[in-house]
């Protein structure tokens, strides 16, 4: 009876303890999520707090402490049991351990990004800093890095796979992000020259908006100038003087790619669109340039919400709240394409200055040593998920760390992307809306069947100038008029691809992907439904959604999951 009676009581306790060692679990679980939120809502600046870490580490330590407590030693002579409860203690140290690691790598960022700059080479330093902090941070999460699961059950092995999963993600974003802050590093310490192009989503191509002025940003000591914004209709090459071959040629080489600048994004390929720049930058000025930035009107948006508004040199006052309008709208107000006028002329010469000024004034105030380095790392992370600033760099070692970070504007083998490219020489986009519809069902065999219904209106508004509405001289279409092309992106293994009631002027392999594309012509309060066919293997997989840059975004549907696509998403099946 004593024998039983003790039992008893040490069955009682340990119930109690695997009680509170699963509620310590549970809560050391729910503040590692408000952590990731944390560290998420700080754009990957690392500025995130550490009380929900701190309490991480807490509850899984507490919940370590508990499971390797000699009361329960007797059950790890117990079959099945005892690997179980091994395997949950020995996950509870490992994100003790992680825990505390994030702790000093959040605490230690914050130091960082909180010393005294005055821009130029204090920004070098700091970049260098933090990559410094984020490959270091990587070498101390070594030791908790997950075993191989040995025969776990169902919970325990769950549990298991998620630590592994998210281990590997804390591994592979501090790597890329100790890789992008030492590229950028380099970058602004320079020397070093970037081919600046200034596009506007109001005329828009694949994934970008129209190229409709360059120049020349040069970096040295940390510290950024550019050149003055050249109009690209002014830099036309002569065809055959920038070759370009491969699926862009075979794609789109009807629309002479390498000959007109405006041409430049047929493909959301940006590895492909930087490079071509780069080649024709060097045919028409004789200049060779490290890499290319692209930036269009969401870009400039988002740096004016850290720069604050800048009066260009007419003495405009442009704001992250008005930039839309003053690039879309304004600075085409009264302007026409009759060229012959000294007046028009002069209008239109004052159009580009004032293009040119507000790249400057948006520099400048960026130049100041006053910059929050968060809220800069908050835009340029909004700008580069929604494609409205991206890097392609020459040098194969930096071009890889802008892909990895996600600035490189790269498509993958899965990925999806509607896009309409303007081809009527106005500035439509803005009123042209789409919004695409996704469906997924089981094919014959091991296949997928894929059908996209792609709706486009056509909203243009009565009364706008030449510029915006057209119609633009010798194109013979009417005012509001916008014709086109839908460009459909679509998984590299996509097969069966049609257009329903149309042919394509494009199809075929395109990068890693496939693509799909048909003429478009919308007449001013038009709208129509275009339905795309494809199928793909597998009955399981995943799509990844790639933003089309458009202002305003594109919406999507996929059953009940409703998204815009001005930040990637995932679609699965």
């Amino acid at each position: 009876m004593g024998v039983l009676l003790v039992l008893g009581v040490w069955g009682v306790v340990v119930g109690l303890m695997l009680d509170a060692s699963y509620r310590h679990l549970q809560a050391g679980d729910t503040a590692i999520r408000a952590a990731q939120d944390d560290l998420s809502s700080s754009s990957g600046t690392g500025a995130g707090s550490t009380v929900p870490l701190r309490e991480a580490g807490a509850a899984f330590g507490a919940a370590r402490g508990l499971l390797g407590s000699p009361i329960l030693a007797p059950l790890d002579i117990v079959p099945v049991l005892g690997r179980q409860l091994g395997a949950v203690r020995e996950l509870a140290g490992d994100a003790t351990g992680v825990a505390q690691v994030g702790v000093g790598a959040v605490a230690e960022s914050q130091a960082i990004l909180d010393l005294p700059h005055q821009g130029g080479e204090d920004r070098v330093v700091t970049l260098q800093r933090l990559a410094a902090l984020a490959a270091r941070t990587r070498a101390r999460l070594a030791p908790y890095r997950p075993r191989p699961a040995q025969a776990l059950a169902g919970p325990v092995a769950s549990a298991h796979d998620t630590y592994s999963r998210l281990f590997a993600q804390a591994e592979q974003t501090l790597g890329t992000a100790s890789e992008a802050a030492a590229a950028t590093a380099t970058l602004l310490q320079g020397p070093s020259t970037y081919l600046l192009l200034a596009s506007n989503n109001a005329e828009m191509r694949a994934g970008s908006g129209t190229a409709l002025d360059a120049g020349v940003i040069t970096a040295s000591g940390g510290s950024l100038s550019v050149s003055q914004l050249t109009d690209t209709s002014a830099l036309a090459l002569a065809p055959g003087q920038v070759p370009v071959s491969g699926d862009l040629e075979a794609r789109w080489g009807f629309l002479r790619p390498g000959v007109d600048w405006r041409n430049l994004g047929l493909t959301p390929q940006f590895d492909v669109n930087g490079a071509l720049a780069a080649r024709m930058w060097q045919a028409d000025t004789g200049q060779h340039v490290d890499g290319v930035l692209a930036v269009d009107v969401g870009g400039l948006q988002t740096l004016l919400t850290v720069t604050g508004p800048v009066t260009t040199a007419d003495g405009t006052v442009v704001s992250a709240g008005n930039v839309e309008t003053y690039l879309f709208h304004d600075q085409y107000a009264g302007i026409g394409y009759d060229d012959s006028t000294p007046a028009a002329q002069a209008a239109d010469a004052a159009r580009h200055e004032k293009l040119g000024s507000l790249a400057e004034a948006v520099l400048q105030q960026l130049e100041q040593g006053s910059l929050d380095l968060r809220a800069l790392a908050r835009a340029a992370t909004s700008a580069t998920t929604g494609r409205h600033l991206m890097l392609w760099a020459a040098d194969p070692t930096t071009e890889s760390a802008w892909a990895a970070s996600g600035v490189a504007g790269l498509v993958q083998p899965d990925s999806i992307l509607t896009a309409l490219v303007n081809r009527g020489g106005n500035k439509l986009d803005q009123y042209v809306s789409v919004a695409d519809s996704l469906a997924l069902t089981p094919g014959p065999g091991s296949t997928t069947n894929g059908t996209m219904t792609v709706t486009l209106a056509n909203s243009t508004p009565p009364g706008q100038s030449p510029y915006i509405a057209g119609p633009y001289p010798g194109l013979g279409d009417a005012y509001g008029d916008y014709v086109g092309y839908l460009a459909v992106t679509l998984p590299g293994t996509a097969r069966g691809v049609s257009v329903e009631g149309t042919g394509a002027i494009a199809d075929g392999p395109q990068g890693p992907t496939w693509l799909v594309a048909v003429t478009v012509s919308l007449a001013p309060g038009q709208a129509r439904r275009m339905v795309v066919h494809f199928a793909l293997p597998g009955r399981h997989g995943r799509l990844a959604l790639v933003p089309s840059a458009r202002i305003p975004p594109e919406t999507w549907t996929y059953g009940s999951q409703e998204v815009d696509d001005s930040r990637p998403a995932t679609f699965s099946w």
